[in-house]
């Protein structure tokens, strides 16, 4: 009798464990915050895209893979936007006619090394966020060269790229892509509002890569022949240096959008990006006609 209970809890147990229990946990999602990002294609220009994050119920790798539709309330049609310099603000203009989530103004002028703060505010949510960043001029980039190398049989791309005057504790960022990485992302039009989801490579440097007052780098390309490269070169500051070093760990934005656990560094009061102004030195590449080196 003794052997047989044991053998019969033995048993019991194993059924437990081949069976167990259902276990209803519910995990409490965040609200949605604001999720802003910025543009600045001269010092005459400011462009904020602004929305919502979503909670990771929301399958958004649908909506990026090709269904374009984006998730309701996602973007932010109807707000109040404003930069402010010394205490004087000016307007953003509503562009969601244009494309969804857009303000922006054509009539400032940005002055390097100045403070500027971007206001914005969602009357029908009662959500306002602000943030307070410094304007970047282009960087003086005195090199910025594509090459098509034989190695070992296969084709190579690299960028040779050079930056002078560089000032002291001044940060920059080098990043490309390729037109056929921009086709792959697939993304719509509204959810480019909210943030780029381009497959860029994103390479930082600073002060402290200076060789005779002026960094001068090589890059190895992910790229292809038959294809086009984007190059972007921009000087930033300290606290958007670290928000792209977080965001070369942790990929894309999509993560932070979906209210998944990665912690990106944010100088907004109340919500998720990067408010930043800085200039870049913009440059496009056939890769199909650059002279081959072996």
């Amino acid at each position: 009798m003794r052997n047989l209970l044991i053998a019969l809890v033995f048993m019991l147990s194993v059924q437990a464990c081949r069976k167990p229990a259902p276990l209803d946990i519910e995990i409490p999602q965040d609200k949605p915050a604001m999720v802003i990002s910025s543009f600045c294609p001269n010092n005459r220009a400011v462009f904020i895209a602004a929305g919502y994050s979503i909670n990771s119920s929301v399958n958004i790798d649908s909506v990026i893979s090709g269904t374009r539709d984006v998730p309701a309330g996602m973007m932010i049609e109807s707000a109040r936007v404003t930069i402010e310099e010394s205490g004087v603000p000016a307007t953003l203009a509503n562009l969601t006619a244009i494309r969804k989530g857009i303000y922006g103004n054509t009539d400032v002028l940005l002055k390097p090394g100045q403070s500027y703060k971007v206001t914005i505010a969602d009357d029908t949510k009662g959500i306002t966020t602000s943030a307070t960043t410094t304007y970047m001029p282009q960087p003086q980039v005195s090199k910025l060269t594509p090459e098509r190398v034989i190695k070992n049989g296969d084709t190579v791309f690299k960028l040779h790229f050079a930056i002078e005057n560089v000032a002291a504790e001044a940060h920059y960022y080098v990043s490309y892509t390729t037109s056929s990485a921009r086709k792959k992302a697939g993304t719509s039009k509204d959810i480019d509002a909210v943030h780029d989801f381009e497959a860029k490579k994103i390479s930082l440097y600073s002060s402290a890569d200076v060789v005779n007052n002026t960094i001068n780098k090589t890059i190895t390309l992910t790229a292809k022949a038959n294809d086009t490269l984007h190059v972007e070169v921009a000087r930033i500051e300290d606290g958007y240096r670290k928000y792209l070093e977080a965001y070369i760990k942790t990929g894309y934005l999509v993560n932070q959008l979906t209210g998944e656990p990665v912690n990106l560094p944010t100088n907004l009061s109340n919500g998720h990006g990067y408010f930043t102004l800085h200039n870049p030195r913009y440059a496009t590449f056939d890769l199909d006609n650059l002279p081959l080196m072996k």
